[in-house]
């Protein structure tokens, strides 16, 4: 009898274990997916980049250039600013999956930087 309540304790506290240590997947409503965010966010760093490398004599110009860019890419992704604040929020309660899209930015940078590279030694021959 004393096996069979043991036995019965030990099922519970597993089951119980098991079921509050497992992560959700799913994501919540209104949350950018890891794929999308991933090409969101490359794109984005692509802009930034440029925004940082282009000459600064026209400020007001550039400024004008990227807010347009930032606009066309929400709109390409079909993004609203408040979706992506909330999206970097959950992520950012989330950091092993904020690094799993960055992973992904990361290579797809990467691949960028290659093809610019590619472009040039071909420009070259």
């Amino acid at each position: 009898m004393k096996k069979k309540g043991i036995y019965f304790i030990i099922i519970i506290f597993s089951t119980l274990l098991l079921t509050t240590s497992c992560k959700h997947t799913e994501l919540p409503k209104g949350v950018i997916d890891t794929a999308t965010l991933a090409d969101f966010l490359t794109e984005m760093h692509l802009i930034d980049g440029y925004n940082n490398t282009v000459l600064r004599e026209n400020r007001d110009s550039l400024t004008f250039q990227v807010e347009a860019a930032y606009d066309s890419l929400f709109r390409k992704y079909n993004i609203t600013t408040e979706q992506y604040d909330s999206t970097m929020a959950y992520y950012a309660r989330n950091p092993e999956d904020l690094d799993a899209v960055y992973r992904r930015v990361i290579i797809r940078l990467k691949r960028e930087i290659q093809n610019c590279k590619d472009d040039k030694d071909r420009s070259q021959e």
